[in-house]
């Protein structure tokens, strides 16, 4: 628990740790962000009311006409070779590589923080025992 503090306390801003800092610490230094939480984020879209993310690009065309298709690929930020497909704000086709959708999930606070929340990721009494060992330690001067 030692180390968990010291490492919160380079979170501190105004004399004092708090859970939202804890949060923030939480995402940078424990949360592995990966491809294998596109499903989430997809449930996290779908709930925003935004479109989800799939690999399969021929399933977004098939939602579409011909001409339509043509003008959502050429219009969007397309590339074939790309892993990933969604649909942008103006129904044009986005595709993604693996690494840039992770680092847009990785971006996402809002998404980190339902996540976090949604599947109980924090022990909230231990987190409180560490941000009260990380006040400490901030008082101390770390």
């Amino acid at each position: 628990m030692r180390k968990e503090a010291i490492l919160l306390t380079q979170y501190e801003r105004y004399g004092v740790l708090r859970r939202e800092d804890f949060l923030q610490y939480f995402i940078d230094e424990e949360l592995e962000v990966n491809l294998s939480l596109v499903g989430r984020y997809n449930e996290w879209l779908a709930e925003q009311g935004d479109a989800g993310f799939t690999a399969d690009w021929e399933e977004l065309v098939k939602q579409l006409d011909p001409v339509e298709a043509v003008r959502a690929t050429y219009y969007g930020r397309f590339s074939m070779g790309d892993d990933w497909f969604t649909f942008d704000g103006y129904q044009n086709i986005e595709s993604y590589t693996d690494r840039r959708l992770v680092k847009e999930m990785k971006g996402n606070t809002d998404f980190l923080s339902w996540l976090i929340e949604k599947d109980d990721l924090i022990d909230w009494e231990k987190a409180d025992r560490i941000i009260e060992e990380a006040n400490e330690l901030v008082k101390e001067g770390y």
